[in-house]
């Protein structure tokens, strides 16, 4: 509800979101039932995008207000992903731009970034809005560490900021 408000707000153009605040549980052992939650919830919030456009002041041009996926845990990574691109492959939002954060200190980043690039290839050549992609350093590494060391998993992102960076 206060995504709703925040993009009924004249002044807001952008709005960020982790999906664990529109859908408490996120579970990668129900991956399909988890996405087709989360592809519910975020189609609430992208109709609320396209029906609050943003003007921009100086111009006056009228364009869909942006939403943005925050990336959360390792564990969420290909759950975040297929939800975006389910969402934004409905048919109802064939027109609407929106973005998605990266992050850059987990490798399987790459592969999703890859599988990103190709579906919106796809979207644009069949007359679709782009998507957008955000790489970001990355900001849950205190988490993954204590996953990792709980656990006795490996670590899943990068352990070296060389590697990262690269």
């Amino acid at each position: 509800e206060q995504y709703i408000k925040d993009l009924e707000n004249p002044a807001i153009n952008c709005i960020s979101i982790k999906i664990s605040t529109i859908y408490s549980q996120i579970s990668s052992i129900a991956f399909e039932q988890t996405v087709e939650e989360l592809v519910a919830a975020i189609s609430v919030i992208y109709r609320a995008a396209k029906a609050n456009k943003y003007i921009e002041p100086r111009s006056g041009k009228e364009s869909y207000k942006m939403v943005n996926f925050d990336m959360e845990e390792y564990c969420d990574l290909a759950i975040t992903v297929e939800t975006f691109i389910r969402a934004l492959s409905k048919k109802e939002f064939k027109d609407l731009t929106a973005g998605i954060a990266l992050q850059a200190y987990l490798p399987d980043s790459f592969f999703y970034l890859q599988k990103i690039t190709n579906w919106a290839k796809e979207k644009v050549k069949n007359g679709g809005a782009p998507a957008r992609v955000r790489v970001v350093k990355g900001a849950n590494m205190d988490m993954e560490l204590f996953e990792m060391r709980e656990r006795h998993w490996p670590l899943a992102p990068f352990s070296v900021k060389a590697e990262t960076d690269a």
